[in-house]
Parts: structure tokens; C-alpha cells; sequence
């Protein structure tokens, strides 16, 4: 019992012996507004034209005249670039709305500054006891060519055409313009597969009256041009 009190003693007076010490330097090195102006100087010392970085990296370079100007250059870039960046974001995080804000000038820059060179891939198409390859090409309202998304339409029109038509049996080559309401048109060329009276498919004559369908969607159906008019 007696070491153990002696012990709490020591430490005691240990604790209270370093407080004292850490207490009276504090009093001595304690930093002030004044000894902080006296050690380091008043902040508004520096003229009104010097750089702080310069000062304190560089003080050789404080007065030289090339570097603060090659120095506010770069600060300028910096700016700029930071301002870029900025614009960039926002432009990217509104990126979902550029489509419907750009649709208009695209639909004009197709229109009238780019020459669509539509020509599909190769079809088959089965019809009369024959097989034909067929072909085609033609463009959408938004001026893009027509394609696989039109193929099931063709199919259907190419297939009337053939039960109204009984010439069609008779040619082995032969041309069909179509026109899908105000959506799409296409000039469709079929040759028979078996009979290659034509290497490129492309080069199938479409001269003189070609026989032409257009697709009514209020009527919901594919008629005959000339019969509609007649």
C-alpha cells in the first residue's frame, strides 16, 4: 500500500513539474498581431504589383519584368481553359437534349449539302414458282436510306403486285417505284435468280412507265397508283 502511494507521489509531481514547464514557454514564445507583424512583416508591405508566389518561391524573380508577364499569361490560359472546361460539363450533362435540339439542322444539312448514296444489300424474294434477287434504293422523310427497316414493306407490296400483275410472270427482270405515305420511297429492281440477263443487279434498266404503288395509312393499305387515279 505504502509503494503504491509513493508511487501515485512521484508521478504527481512528474505531471505537475512538466506542466510548469510547458506553461512558462508558452507564456514566452505565445504569438501576437505584433510579434507576427515584427517576425514576418506587415502583409501590406508587398507593392500591389507583386505576385505572392513570385515572393515566396522566387524573390530573385520579383522584379523581373519577362517573368510576371509570362507568369499572368499563363494565369490567363489557366482561366480560360478552367472557363472551357466548365462550358464542356455543362454541355455534357445536357447531352440527352442535343438530338431533338439538332434535329432540325441535321434534317437540312442531309437535304442540302449531302448526296445519299442509297443502295441496299441483296433481298430474296420468292414469288410465281421463281426465286428473285432484289434491290433497291431510295430515302425516308428525314433523308436517310432506306433499308432493313423498309424490307418488310417491300415484301408485302412486291407480293400484291405479283397476284394483280400477271406480266410479271412473263419478264425475268423488271422495276417497281413505291411510296410509303409521306414516310419513305424506293425504287425497287428484281431479277429472276436463276436467270443472270444482268451481272449488277444496279444495272437494270428502269426506263419508260414504271408501275408504282403508294401506301395510304388512313386507308391502311398498298394501291396501285395508276388504278387510283383512273
Amino acid at each position: 500500500m505504502k509503494s503504491s502511494f509513493l508511487t501515485k507521489a512521484l508521478l504527481l509531481l512528474s505531471v505537475t513539474a512538466v506542466l510548469g514547464v510547458t506553461a512558462s514557454d508558452y507564456e514566452e514564445n505565445v504569438i501576437t498581431p505584433e510579434s507576427l507583424d515584427t517576425q514576418v512583416g506587415n502583409i501590406t508591405d508587398f507593392p500591389r504589383d507583386s505576385n505572392t508566389l513570385d515572393v515566396d518561391l522566387h524573390p530573385e524573380l520579383s522584379g523581373n519584368l519577362l517573368f510576371q508577364i509570362c507568369y499572368k499569361v499563363t494565369m490567363a490560359f489557366v482561366a480560360l481553359l478552367r472557363l472551357y472546361l466548365k462550358v464542356l460539363n455543362n454541355l455534357v450533362d445536357r447531352m440527352d437534349a442535343i438530338p431533338s435540339c439538332t434535329h432540325s439542322f441535321s434534317t437540312m444539312y442531309k437535304r442540302f449539302f449531302t448526296r445519299l448514296n442509297c443502295k441496299s444489300e441483296q433481298y430474296a424474294f420468292s414469288n410465281s414458282g421463281k426465286f428473285w434477287d432484289v434491290v433497291f434504293a431510295g430515302e425516308t422523310k428525314e433523308y436517310e436510306c432506306a433499308g432493313d427497316n423498309q424490307w418488310e414493306e417491300i415484301e408485302k407490296v412486291l407480293t400484291i403486285a405479283f397476284n394483280e400483275n400477271d406480266q410479271f410472270s412473263k419478264v425475268t427482270s423488271f422495276c417497281l417505284n413505291l411510296k410509303y405515305d409521306e414516310e419513305w420511297s424506293a425504287l425497287v429492281r428484281l431479277q429472276v435468280s436463276a436467270e443472270k440477263t444482268y451481272d449488277d443487279l444496279w444495272n437494270i434498266p428502269c426506263d419508260g412507265d414504271i408501275l408504282s404503288y403508294t401506301y395510304n395509312k388512313e386507308e391502311d393499305q398498298w394501291t396501285n397508283a395508276l388504278a387510283k387515279i383512273l
